[in-house]
């Protein structure tokens, strides 16, 4: 046999051991993120869910005490980092955390505080106002004042 194809040979035996190998290590890591939910899992069953958040949050990993308020609890997105951002401040949830704290006012008082700021040449805070309390993103809520505007030509 000729040296370059004992050497293309010998690459290619190369490439096929390094592939198994990465394929068990992929499999090892996926079985230790198993085995992390799963003790996540106990953890929370077992009424440590406070004690594993703030360990989360302690160790600066906002984001998955974010995650796993969200998987456990099957809230959104905002619900989730509400609650993270109490639990940050030490207050201590009564009963249930996302029930929300103050009605949100019916539509017609929506519009009614809408126009009133409008009238006082405050837009901003009119579009904040309605981003809060129907859950709209900033787009949306612009929209929304805007459509008021027109109904009251301002």
């Amino acid at each position: 046999m000729e040296p370059d194809t004992i050497l293309v040979i010998t690459i290619l035996i190369c490439l096929f051991f390094l592939a198994i190998v990465i394929s068990v290590l992929i499999s090892n890591r996926r079985k230790e993120r198993t085995d992390l939910n799963a003790d996540k899992a106990r953890e929370i069953s077992t009424g440590n869910f406070d004690e594993h958040l703030k360990n989360l949050i302690d160790h600066w990993k906002v984001m998955e005490a974010v995650k796993l308020v969200r998987e456990t609890k099957n809230v959104g997105l905002k619900e989730a980092k509400d609650y993270i951002n109490k639990f940050m401040r030490g207050e201590v949830p009564g009963g249930y955390i996302f029930e929300p704290e103050e009605e949100a006012p019916a539509p017609e008082e929506l519009e009614e505080k809408v126009f009133e700021l409008l009238v006082k040449k405050k837009k901003i805070e009119a579009v904040k106002l309605v981003k809060e309390n129907l859950n709209l993103g900033l787009k949306e809520a612009k929209d929304y004042v805007e459509e008021i505007e027109k109904k009251i030509n301002l």
